[in-house]
């Protein structure tokens, strides 16, 4: 019931317990010229920072769990538009109500179900998108210079082998 870690130097601690915080990689889409867009309109978080790249322009926000429900919502207010796009066909199962009642009542907001990002467009940054309905079959293409991708994370616990139970 006890850890034992080395550190450098030839010291070790004992534990009872051990916690390991070495972050995580952000989840990303399957698109073509995905990383170029990374830091040129393509964003991991939500905060006063991108708020101000989305003053009085239309947004994107891909995910339907609280963290995508949460950005939605805080820039809402700040966005001219918020369009969010989920894959499947409600927020029941990924959100918490509290959260979609917000959305439903949003006139900023607009929910996209059964929708995916099929395509970015722009050569130097990010200045349009393609989502595509997956009822429908339809594509529509926006001018769009700021997506928001809330589709969670991996943590970085790949290092660590076989070593510890994770």
């Amino acid at each position: 019931g006890v850890f034992e870690v080395s550190l450098q130097g030839d010291q070790t601690v004992k534990s009872k317990a051990v916690i390991l915080a070495c972050g995580a990689t952000y989840r990303r889409l399957d698109l073509k010229n995905y990383e170029r867009y990374e830091g040129q309109g393509i964003h991991y978080a939500a905060t006063a920072l991108e708020a101000r790249f989305c003053s009085g322009s239309d947004i994107v926000v891909v995910g339907g769990g609280n963290s995508a429900g949460q950005a939605a919502v805080f820039l809402s207010s700040h966005a001219r538009h918020v369009h969010m796009l989920i894959r499947s066909d409600s927020l029941a199962a990924s959100m918490s109500d509290y959260l979609i009642q917000r959305i439903d009542q949003s006139s900023r907001i607009t929910l996209h179900r059964n929708t995916e990002l099929t395509e970015l467009h722009g050569e130097l940054k990010l200045d349009g998108i393609t989502w595509k309905s997956r009822v429908t079959k339809e594509n529509v293409t926006r001018e769009i210079s700021n997506i928001f991708v809330m589709i969670g994370a991996i943590p970085n616990t790949s290092w660590l082998g076989d070593a510890v139970e994770l």
